[in-house]
């Protein structure tokens, strides 16, 4: 289950108090923490790396004749991510600066995932494109970035391609487990009133506070609970406990 680090705290009824603002709050946090989590996995670099030593100049070499300009390459880099886009159900954007251009692609930003939260998440592959070269880099602040001159334009693609194939046709269980979070947080979103809130939040307490934990550390929230459990933080969603209340009890009896 994908680990949730951050703390909550007690939500306090009062005449001012917007429960599905709260709830909206509550899920773009989640969403935005779970991708950071799965950007921790270190099967993003071992791809990119295993993906970017499989393609060289030396090996495609492409016959284009004169030097593409940055507008060129960014045309159609674009018009290649847009099929990558309708292929994989995923998200592209582009960014139009005034020294560069910049294309983005979500890997994470699925269609498996509702609308919402795809608007909540970040891009993991940036484009960038000057008057001479191409940098493609994976995650935001990783510092995993490969440079090319303008005329590999093509072998970048290749590159997109190879990449995007392997990361889906071979997902790998960081990747699935985020899926599943974020479309059962939708459901937990969606599904949650006020009343049903209330419900869980006051079981969840009861439960935690009469088991054995000897360090016990418990914030309450609108959708979901966050809590220490053997040392560790632990995210239980309310619809996933109001389902079934094992997915808290299983946690505290496996110590």
């Amino acid at each position: 289950m994908i680990a949730c680090i951050y703390k909550l705290y007690y939500m306090i009824m009062d005449e001012d108090f917007d429960f599905d603002l709260e709830k909206e709050k509550e899920k773009k946090f989640l969403v935005r923490m779970a991708q950071i989590a799965l950007w921790k996995g270190d099967f993003w670099s071992k791809l990119f790396f295993k993906v970017s030593k499989r393609h060289s100049y030396q090996e495609e070499f492409f016959l284009i004749g004169e030097k593409p300009t940055k507008d060129f390459i960014y045309i159609n880099l674009h018009k290649f991510l847009k099929k990558l886009k309708s292929k994989y159900k995923i998200s592209c954007h582009r960014e139009t600066l005034k020294k560069k251009r910049r294309l983005y692609l979500g890997l994470t930003k699925t269609s498996a995932c509702s609308r919402e939260i795809r608007h909540y998440l970040n891009y993991e592959i940036c484009i960038e494109i000057n008057a001479n070269s191409i940098y493609l880099n994976l995650l935001p602040y990783s510092g995993y970035e490969i440079a090319f001159s303008s005329l590999d334009f093509q072998l970048v693609q290749d590159i997109l391609e190879d990449f995007c194939n392997e990361f889906f046709a071979h997902p790998d269980e960081w990747y699935l487990e985020y899926l599943d979070f974020c479309q059962r947080l939708q459901k937990s979103e969606e599904k949650l009133t006020f009343k049903t809130s209330e419900i869980a939040r006051s079981s969840i307490e009861s439960i935690y506070n009469a088991s054995a934990e000897k360090q016990k550390i418990l914030s309450l929230g609108c959708i979901y609970s966050n809590m220490l459990i053997d040392g560790q933080e632990v995210c239980i969603l309310y619809q996933d406990f109001l389902d079934d209340p094992q997915v808290l009890i299983k946690k505290l009896q496996k110590k």
